[in-house]
């Protein structure tokens, strides 16, 4: 998959999402595809643009004296932030999807099942009084998404092969 095709990916799961009424994990991506990501660089501190008197000691002297050895250069740690690549931005949106789909599923899961082996079945959850909605018993919730959420992460696990294959 080249950046194009990743970027037209990108675009479509974004416009999925919204319309799965899952938009706020399209609004965290963003936000993060807009801060970007960091990246820590050691640079020699004779070529940071600062003035001299902002510096330390250009040279750090070895203790027992400097005969017969080269003074060591300082070195600063600094930390800058890049752009996300197409298929970076894609990879992440990637990860929030199935956080938030595959792995909450995951765990809906794992609670109804310790419900289960406590012989608890009939956990249930009620909407709030002002908010219209049927109560959802534990289990029944995902028992028919099994075979989709199977699915979507077979895809998404496919997709990442595609990414990574260029």
């Amino acid at each position: 998959m080249d950046e194009q095709e990743a970027d037209n990916v990108f675009r479509q799961l974004i416009s999925i999402l919204g319309g799965l009424g899952l938009g706020w994990v399209a609004a965290q991506v963003l936000e993060q595809v807009r801060v970007g990501q960091t990246k820590r660089e050691s640079v020699p501190m004779e070529q940071l643009e600062l003035p001299r008197d902002t510096l330390s000691s250009q040279l750090e002297v070895p203790r027992g004296g400097t005969r017969g050895r080269k003074p060591q250069r300082k070195k600063e740690e600094l930390i800058k932030t890049l752009e996300y690549s197409r298929k970076d931005r894609l990879r992440l949106l990637l990860d929030g999807i199935k956080r938030t789909v595959i792995q909450t599923a995951d765990m809906e899961s794992e609670a109804t099942e310790f419900f289960r082996q406590e012989k608890s079945d009939d956990v249930r959850f009620e909407p709030d009084e002002e908010e219209p909605g049927e109560a959802i018993r534990l289990g029944q919730a995902i028992g028919g998404r099994k075979e989709a959420l199977g699915k979507l992460g077979a895809l998404i696990s496919e997709l990442r092969e595609q990414i990574d294959a260029n």
